[in-house]
């Protein structure tokens, strides 16, 4: 689970740290984000189960995300944060494969079988 957080985390263009104890000013970024969220999307609703929240919360995301241009992000948006990351990933998931493929050749030009 705290993979899929922490993944997530970068997706956004951030990056997870943990607490330190005794130190709650490392986390404000985080807790920025988590009073942003309940105070527009949970406070001065009534929701009556965890469901409503959720489905607050998700709408929340859905509403801000393509709209909401943060400093931390470059002045992008963290759902245009999210797909510059995915593309950034499938280039250098291709370009790896490239490389191994090259090395694989190369190997198996100089060791043949």
């Amino acid at each position: 689970m705290l993979g899929l957080c922490l993944k997530q985390i970068e997706l956004w263009g951030s990056e997870g740290r943990f607490a330190l104890v005794a130190e709650p000013q490392t986390n404000t970024v985080g807790e920025r984000l988590r009073r942003t969220v309940k105070e527009q999307a949970i406070h001065g609703r009534l929701l009556r189960n965890l469901e409503a929240v959720r489905q607050a919360v998700s709408e929340f995301r859905d509403r801000s995300n393509p709209h909401w241009h943060l400093e931390k992000l470059g002045f992008m948006s963290p759902l245009e944060a999210g797909q510059a990351c995915a593309a950034r990933s499938r280039m250098n998931y291709k370009a790896l494969s490239n490389q191994l493929r090259a090395l694989d050749h190369d190997r198996r030009r100089t060791h043949p079988l």
